[in-house]
C-alpha cells in the first residue's frame, strides 16, 4: 500500500483576533490544513498548462482498488499533461472530455464532434471523467475559462461487475476488460461476458486479459455439459476460484428434471440411461431376442397408469409386441410384422388408438416378431 508521509496536523478553528490566534499561528494552521486536504482535494485536478497552450495539466492523484474480500490497495499516479486538438473552423465549436483510466490512472482526451451547438462526447467504459474542455472555433490556448472540473461525480470505491463481449471460440473463451483484470486475479473476483456461442464440450476455458487459460466449472468444480452456456448472446457470470485455478460458472443453464412421466409427448422419443426415474433399465439378451430388462420384468407400463388404462395421452414401454395379454394389432388379425415409428395401431383388449413413438430394439427374424418400443395412446 502506498501514500504520502509525512502529512500535517489538521488545525481548527481558524480565526484571528486578540487572544485567539496570532497571524503567524493562523497562517501556519491554514498551511497545515491545506497540506492535509491537498492529497484528496487536488487528486487529478485539471488546470491550464503554463505557459498557456492547447494542453491541460492533470495533477497527481491516486486510485483505490478493492478486492471482493475487501482488501484495499492504492495506485499512485504522477502529474500528466494531455494535448487538446486544434479548434474547429467557423461556425463549429467542440467539447472534449478529459478522463483517466479507472485501473491505471492514465489520462487521455475523448475528442468531441464539432458542431455549431456542440455536445459532450460519450465516456468510454472503464474511464473516470476529470474535466470538460470547451474548444470554440478560433481557440489557440486553453485557459481556466475553458475548463469545467467534473471530478465531483466520482462514486468512491464501489464497482460494478466488469463486463465484456466474449471473443475466442465457443470452448476457448477470451475477453478484454477495461480496466484490465487484476494480476494476479483475487480469489472470489467476479467477471461477466456476453457469449459468442454455446459451449460444445464439457471443458471450456476462460482467459480474461491474457491472465491464463483456466477451466470453467460449475456447482463446486463439476464439469459443464454441452449447452451450460446456452447460446450466442447469453449473459454469463464467472467467479474466480484461485486455489483451484478455475472459474465457476454461476448461472449454468438449468438442467431438465428427470423424466418421471412422458405423458403428452407427440413426437418420437429416444430413451437413454436414467430417462425413466426410479428404474435401472439395461439391455438384456434373452432367447432369440434383445429386450430391456430391470431384473425379472421386460416391460414397464405407462407412468402412473395401470395396464395402459383408458387415459388418452399416456405412454408405455412394450415388449414382444405387447404387455401380458395385450398385443398390438393393425388391420390384419395377426398384427404388424414390422411396426414403424409414427405408425398407429390398436392394442387387443384395450380401446383407443396407439402410436409407436420410438423403437428401442427389435428382432423380426429370431423365431417370431419381437420388438421393444415406446407407445402412446393418442385417441
Amino acid at each position: 500500500m502506498s501514500g504520502t508521509n509525512p502529512v500535517a496536523i489538521w488545525s481548527l478553528p481558524l480565526s484571528t483576533g486578540p487572544s485567539v490566534q496570532d497571524p503567524t499561528t493562523y497562517k501556519g494552521n491554514i498551511d497545515s490544513d491545506i497540506a492535509v486536504a491537498q492529497r484528496v482535494a487536488d487528486a487529478f485536478a485539471p488546470r491550464p498548462a503554463s505557459p498557456a497552450a492547447m494542453s491541460v495539466v492533470v495533477d497527481a492523484g491516486f486510485l483505490m482498488t478493492e478486492t471482493p474480500a475487501g482488501v484495499q490497495s492504492v495506485v499512485e499516479v504522477a502529474q500528466q499533461t494531455v494535448t487538446i486538438a486544434s479548434a474547429p473552423g467557423v461556425p463549429n465549436n467542440r467539447l472534449d472530455l478529459i478522463v483517466v483510466d479507472g485501473g491505471t490512472g492514465a489520462a487521455s482526451v475523448i475528442t468531441g464532434t464539432p458542431a455549431a451547438s456542440a455536445s459532450p462526447p460519450a465516456i468510454t467504459a472503464g474511464k473516470r471523467q476529470v474535466a470538460l474542455v470547451s474548444v470554440p472555433n478560433g481557440t489557440t490556448v486553453v485557459a481556466n475559462a475553458n475548463i469545467t472540473d467534473l471530478r465531483a461525480v466520482w462514486g468512491g470505491s464501489a464497482r460494478g461487475i466488469p463486463w465484456a463481449i466474449a471473443s475466442g471460440t465457443a470452448d476457448a473463451i477470451t475477453a478484454t476488460y477495461t480496466p484490465a483484470t487484476p494480476n494476479p486475479i483475487p480469489d472470489g473476483y467476479v467477471l461477466a461476458f456476453r457469449a459468442g456461442a454455446a459451449n460444445a464440450t464439457t471443458a471450456p476455458t476462460f482467459n480474461p486479459d491474457g491472465r491464463g487459460n483456466d477451466p470453467i466449472t460449475k456447482q463446486g468444480g463439476a464439469a459443464l455439459v454441452a449447452g451450460d452456456i446456452p447460446a450466442a448472446l447469453a449473459e454469463c457470470f464467472l467467479r474466480r476460484n484461485a486455489a483451484n485455478a478455475r472459474w465457476e460458472l454461476m448461472n449454468p443453464k438449468a438442467a431438465p428434471p428427470p423424466v418421471t412421466s412422458v405423458a403428452g409427448k407427440t413426437g418420437a422419443v429416444t430413451l437413454a440411461a436414467g430417462d425413466i426415474a426410479g428404474t435401472a433399465w439395461t439391455q438384456a439378451s434373452l432367447t432369440n431376442n434383445n429386450q430391456l430388462s430391470n431384473g425379472a420384468n421386460y416391460a414397464v407400463r405407462g407412468e402412473g397408469v395401470s395396464e395402459f388404462a383408458n387415459n388418452a395421452g399416456y405412454i408405455g414401454l412394450s415388449g414382444y409386441l405387447g404387455v401380458g395379454s395385450y398385443t398390438i394389432a393393425d388391420s390384419s388379425a395377426t398384427g404388424p410384422a414390422s411396426p414403424v415409428v409414427g405408425g398407429t395401431y390398436g392394442l387387443s383388449g384395450l380401446p383407443g388408438t396407439w402410436m409407436v413413438m420410438g423403437i428401442v430394439t427389435s428382432c423380426f427374424t429370431c423365431g417370431g416378431p419381437g420388438v421393444v418400443m415406446l407407445i402412446q395412446r393418442i385417441a
